[in-house]
């Protein structure tokens, strides 16, 4: 969005470019493509945008299990891919102060984490068109994001979010 004084914001873009750079290297692997497609975020809040608050949590997450339709696993990826899942991750993980990004990210980014963690994408890899889906699903971590269609003037928009399996919070705090 460009503000009064004609200065761009692109708060997501960090974000939106990890996950494009991540996606255009493994795209092409078996399973990276998800079946089915993605109107918006899998775990997200119910009720976006209408005060319906965080109400499937935590019983109604559905998180995917097993190893077959969760993407191209993360140990099948040369170390340079690997480290575009590591970007990514931060990507999202990051905009949360230190220490807690960092605890989070030890976790999140270990060896053993890694070895269960999926990248999966649905739609266009370059996240352009609606319907576009991205996600990271690990032990821990898992990352979303949809492509919509655009409000009044924007060709799309985004929805995203950064769950914790282990340590999330939901709408605890919500007043």
């Amino acid at each position: 969005w460009t503000d009064d004084d004609n200065v761009d914001h692109s708060p997501l873009e960090g974000q939106r470019g990890a996950a494009i750079a991540l996606l255009d290297a493994v795209s092409g692997y078996d399973g990276a493509a998800l079946d089915g497609s993605f109107g918006d975020l899998v775990n997200g809040p119910s009720g976006m945008g209408m005060g319906g608050g965080d109400i499937k949590y935590p019983d109604n997450l559905q998180y995917p299990t097993g190893t077959e339709g969760r993407g191209v696993p993360v140990s099948s990826l040369s170390t340079a891919e690997q480290t575009l899942v590591k970007t990514a991750i931060e990507a999202w993980v990051r905009d949360t102060a230190d220490p807690v990004s960092s605890v989070l990210l030890d976790s999140y980014e270990s060896d053993a984490a890694l070895a269960e963690t999926y990248v999966g994408y649905s739609g266009s890899a370059d996240l352009s068109t609606s319907g576009s889906y991205f996600r990271i699903d690990g032990p821990r971590v898992w990352i979303e994001a949809v492509v919509q269609n655009g409000v009044i003037l924007q060709p799309v928009h985004f929805h995203t979010l950064w769950r914790d399996k282990v340590a999330d919070y939901g709408a605890e705090f919500e007043g």
